[in-house]
């Protein structure tokens, strides 16, 4: 199977009320519809909300490239285990709770709140390592396929392990509203 389901049950409502914040007060990733929630010890990117955002596999120049063409900084390869530090600002939050507790169970590599907006779909493509989502905002028109397997993952306060190593996509496939799910990327 491509999708377990886990042995953790969280409180939703904190958790959505808490990202809704962090959406709200932060904002996503202009590119990726994403914040991390981790950050590196070297902090490559000025903003440690979004230096996990998108992919560690693929390069997507138009976050060092300017208007013009011209380089705005150097892209920095990382791996899932240079980040090791939880965004101090999630210190006293369930967030961070809820972070620590998963933590205790996996080695955990970059932790992201990832938005999927309304009739989108990502690309199909491989990631190096499996993840746990934990779906914050979603329906029964929101879907995950891997390996040509077509999944529902429930906004429940439950936690899935996915073999993303696998070709898949995540469909958002609603007329009005968002998909929000915090990711973690194992190592």
């Amino acid at each position: 199977m491509y999708i377990t389901s886990l042995d953790y049950m969280f409180d939703i409502e904190k958790l959505i009320t808490e990202c809704n914040n962090l959406v709200n007060s932060v904002g996503l990733h202009k590119h990726h519809n994403q914040i991390s929630l981790k950050h590196t010890a070297i902090n490559y990117n000025k903003d440690l909300w979004y230096e996990g955002c998108g992919s560690l596999k693929y390069s997507f120049g138009e976050d060092f490239i300017d208007t013009n063409g011209k380089l705005i900084e150097q892209e920095h390869k990382l791996s899932q285990s240079d980040f090791t530090i939880v965004n101090a600002l999630l210190d006293n939050t369930y967030l961070k709770e809820v972070i620590d507790i998963v933590s205790k169970d996996y080695i955990i590599g970059r932790v992201r709140l990832m938005a999927l907006p309304h009739k989108k779909c990502m690309s199909i493509h491989t990631d190096t390592t499996q993840r746990i989502h934990i779906p914050i905002v979603t329906n029964e028109n929101c879907l995950m396929i891997i390996n040509n397997i077509v999944h529902h993952m429930p906004a429940n306060g439950g936690a899935y392990l996915t073999d993303t190593r696998k070709p898949h996509t995540a469909i958002n496939a609603n007329h009005s509203f968002m998909r929000l799910h915090i990711l973690f990327d194992l190592v």
